[in-house]
């Protein structure tokens, strides 16, 4: 099974129909382009081109459309944002940011709104503080306050409550209310992680699994191996187990049953990319060995079908040479 083009850095949206939207990615044939992977089938079709990008964001709209967010092209950090239509299978503009921005994070609000956090300005190498939310109804982006700390590829999760848990990157994690527009301090990660991966529990707690440790940034960072998870109620991080081995640029997947997949990645040492995966068992807080993957992989997708299987897609071997091959796994 394969994608009609190898990717890495790329995204995966699961569209309502059951089928995912694999937008951009590199190599550079592959960073205007976007296709549907259809699971019925096991193939995938055209689904339109769109200003070059990888290392962007796509975030689910409430009306069923894709929202494109920034990226990297030509070495260049993109300031542009899109929207893929899933009615006319094309790409429209939707505003441009204030801030170029690549290795950023997005979070969709209750009320449809889309915050972008952090991230890298290419041509400065200088990590983004600033964070700007977009509005469906008039296609812009205005600010949204400054991060304490600035950070690239964290995440950002929208809570119960509103408000969104940024985390990853420095230690110390912050939040943002969309009440007042700004970030506060919500307590500090054991370890340090970047390119880790950050998991709404059904319990409202979230767990983050994993990344590259120390206080710089790059993928060239030891792997973590440890896992923590923090609860809204306290503003803590209090430990959750430990992986087998630790891994960067990896995915987690909500299964339908509340346990968390952790899917391929990068390890030590060079690092190099895994066909290992573990599960995440929130009854026990522990870790077990999950189904192989059948290509080690990195910097790819995992995405939650409504059968209950997850779709991992394209990644890569290492030194940006972009997998094309798709695969399930049956937890």
């Amino acid at each position: 099974m394969s994608l009609l083009r190898g990717r890495g850095g790329h995204t995966a949206t699961a569209l309502g129909d059951g089928r995912v939207l694999v937008i951009g990615g590199y190599p550079a044939e592959s960073n205007t382009s976007a296709e549907i992977w259809d699971p019925a089938s096991d193939t995938s079709s055209d689904a339109g081109r769109l200003d070059g990008r990888h290392f962007h964001t796509a975030t689910p709209l409430d009306d069923g459309r894709v929202l494109v967010v920034g990226g990297l092209f030509n070495e260049r950090s993109v300031a542009t944002a899109q929207t893929w239509d899933p009615a006319t299978g094309t790409f429209s503009p939707a505003g441009i940011l204030a801030t170029p921005r690549l290795l950023h994070s997005a979070a969709r609000l209750s009320d449809g709104r889309v915050l972008i956090v952090g991230g890298v300005e290419e041509g400065t190498g200088g990590l983004i503080g600033e964070a700007e939310i977009w509005d469906p109804s008039t296609r812009t982006f205005s600010p949204a306050g400054t991060l304490a700390h600035a950070r690239a590829w964290a995440t950002a999760t929208t809570l119960a409550d509103g408000r969104v848990l940024v985390a990853g990157g420095p230690a110390a994690a912050e939040i943002w209310d969309p009440k007042t527009m700004s970030f506060a301090a919500a307590g500090k990660l054991h370890e340090a992680r970047w390119f880790g991966t950050a998991t709404l529990l059904p319990d409202g707690t979230v767990l983050l699994v994993g990344g590259f440790g120390g206080e710089g940034f790059g993928s060239d960072l030891p792997g973590q191996a440890t896992v923590e998870r923090w609860d809204p109620a306290t503003q803590a991080f209090t430990a959750a187990g430990s992986l087998a081995e630790g891994r960067g640029m990896h995915q987690a997947t909500l299964l339908g049953d509340g346990r968390v997949l952790i899917s391929g990645g990068f390890v030590d040492p060079s690092p190099k990319p895994t066909s290992t995966t573990e599960v995440w068992d929130p009854s026990t807080g522990s870790l077990n060995p999950g189904p192989s993957l059948t290509t080690p992989r990195g910097a790819h997708t995992a995405t939650l079908l409504p059968d209950g299987r997850v779709v991992v897609i394209g990644g890569d071997t290492v030194g940006r040479e972009a997998i094309s091959s798709v695969e399930y796994l049956a937890p």
